[in-house]
């Protein structure tokens, strides 16, 4: 997770949301990533590497809930499991209760640093309002 909000630091850096990713295959790290413009989420880009390398029954740290488009298209990908920091209270994939059609199932870890997560991106907003 730390990698993640390192990532999610740098988008902030940039001034885009601060959203960070990390793709985990057997205990390694095979890329992150940082939110880097409206379409162009940190899961987005998870999804583009793991699809153009084949890449199944990973493993995802993230630093906020992906948002539905995205948590639609990480199920499309084979992801393993998702671990997230905090809740995306608006636009959350996995805490808006839409019941996936999908045969197997992702197991989903919540809560990780959550206060950390959530501090950042309210700074962020915070900082970006004023």
């Amino acid at each position: 997770m730390d990698l993640a909000i390192l990532e999610a630091l740098k988008a902030g850096w940039r001034g885009e949301i601060p959203v960070g990713a990390v793709v985990v295959y057997n205990n390694q790290i095979l890329f992150t990533s940082s939110n880097g413009g409206k379409f162009q989420h940190a899961e987005m880009l998870v999804c583009d590497f793991v699809t153009k390398n084949f890449i199944k029954n990973y493993d995802l740290y993230v630093n906020m809930e992906p948002c539905i488009m995205c948590w639609f298209a990480l199920h499309q990908t084979g992801v393993k499991k998702i671990f997230f920091g905090c809740i995306n209270l608006d636009y959350g994939g996995y805490s808006c209760q839409i019941h996936w059609k999908k045969k197997k199932k992702i197991e989903v870890f919540s809560g990780m640093r959550e206060a950390q997560n959530q501090l950042l991106l309210k700074s962020f907003f915070y900082h970006k309002r004023s």
